[in-house]
């Protein structure tokens, strides 16, 4: 009983431990392009394909090209090459933001090359036009 005790606790040990060592998700955020101090949740970037909040979901809210808060609709808010709020823009001043689950800022996701925190990947960014 006390070996079959011991191994339990040795292998929930690893089970939970794996999720701890885990990178942290990144979520982006975003600004509401009518007003500002609205803040919109717009996905995870690291997280499972399957999970619906992931971006590389594309039958999730936020991988789908036509869902409006997808950064992978051009006629969206987020997705746009013309709106202020839009990752897409290369000229946007209010980009999504990149925080980790404990609120830490990564940076910025646009195609603004010239703010400072730029994170541009192009696994993400690539669908920009």
């Amino acid at each position: 009983m006390r070996k079959v005790l011991s191994f339990f606790t040795f292998a929930s040990f690893f089970l939970f431990a794996g999720n701890a060592f885990a990178e942290l998700p990144l979520l982006i955020y975003g600004s509401s392009a009518s007003r500002t101090q609205d803040i919109v949740f717009l996905g995870c970037i690291n997280c499972n394909k399957f999970h619906n909040a992931a971006l590389r979901n594309q039958f999730g809210n936020f991988g789908n090209e036509f869902s409006p808060t997808s950064i992978y609709n051009q006629f969206g808010d987020w997705g746009s090459s013309f709106s202020d709020v839009s990752a897409c823009n290369p000229y946007a001043t209010n980009p999504p933001v990149i925080l980790d689950t404990k609120g830490n800022l990564r940076g910025y996701l646009t195609l603004n090359q010239y703010m400072s925190g730029t994170i541009f990947d192009p696994r993400i960014l690539g669908a920009c036009r």
